[in-house]
């Protein structure tokens, strides 16, 4: 008994003196990671957290920045860029605009100031009444309004001289002719006309009045007339004219008007 406790406390002294080498016999040369985020190190070295051991390089901390603060609700810092609302003088504008694109293409059976006269009336647009005194409509009309240099959507413009010569080789009348503004890019300007073929378009450019490019024709000439006679819109351009704005009290009393009068009518019922 003796002799078998002395073979089995050798056993274990030999075996303890041949151990496995530490590191599992990985070799030196691999890498390993730790967990997610981690730099690597090579199998064998400390591990982060043992003495002795490097810490590995740690990111300068973020911290995220402050939101902004919010802006009150409905003001112009909260939607950058936002259009002012619209005055009930751009929507009779709009409507105006409107009424004249749906005819474009289309015949008509009066003049050109007959055409303009039925955009305001199908658009529920009031002019002065009673017109201005003038040669021709298209006179009274700019009579009528105010002169303007910087044309609107909706505004009017007039031209001289776009009727051919009298037998006598004059020519007949001032603001012979008007177009409704369509859009307008700074000198650049979109008309709707009563032309000799129906509503349509024309261009015009009046700081640039000679330009074929940005000028329509806006005059068609006899061959007895010769080559230079003016036609393009930028020659014949007489100016531009727009509805006045009515006064804030009378708009106040129109408008209170309209209330008494509302109100009434529930009394009644």
């Amino acid at each position: 008994m003796l002799r078998l406790l002395l073979l089995l406390l050798l056993f274990l002294a030999t075996a303890c003196a041949h151990g496995t080498p530490r590191g599992g016999g990985a070799d030196a040369s691999e890498i390993t990671w730790n967990n997610p985020g981690d730099v690597p190190r090579a199998a064998g070295s400390p591990a982060s957290g043992s003495p002795g051991a490097s810490a590995p390089p740690v990111a300068a901390e973020t911290r995220p920045r402050a939101a902004p603060s919010a802006a009150p609700s409905g003001s112009q810092a909260e939607r950058p860029g936002a259009a002012p609302p619209r005055s009930t003088h751009d929507r009779l504008r709009e409507r105006l605009v409107g009424a004249a694109r749906r005819h474009v293409g289309r015949s008509f059976p009066g003049d050109c100031s007959g055409f303009v006269l039925r955009v305001f009336a199908e658009a529920r647009v009031a002019l002065p009444a009673p017109l201005a005194p003038g040669r021709t409509l298209s006179e009274s009309l700019y009579r009528s309004l105010s002169p303007v240099t910087r044309p609107r959507p909706g505004d009017l413009a007039f031209f001289h001289g776009t009727r051919r010569q009298d037998r006598a080789g004059r020519a007949r009348g001032r603001f012979t002719h008007v177009a409704l503004v369509e859009a307008a890019n700074g000198p650049r300007v979109t008309l709707i006309h009563r032309g000799s073929h129906g509503i349509r378009r024309l261009a015009m450019n009046p700081e640039r009045p000679h330009d074929r490019r940005e000028n329509s024709v806006v005059r068609r000439g006899g061959a007895d007339e010769g080559p230079r006679v003016p036609s393009l819109a930028g020659e014949l351009f007489a100016g531009y004219a727009s509805l006045r704005k009515p006064p804030a009290s009378a708009h106040a009393e129109a408008t209170a008007k309209r209330l008494r009068a509302r109100g009434s009518s529930r009394h009644m019922r």
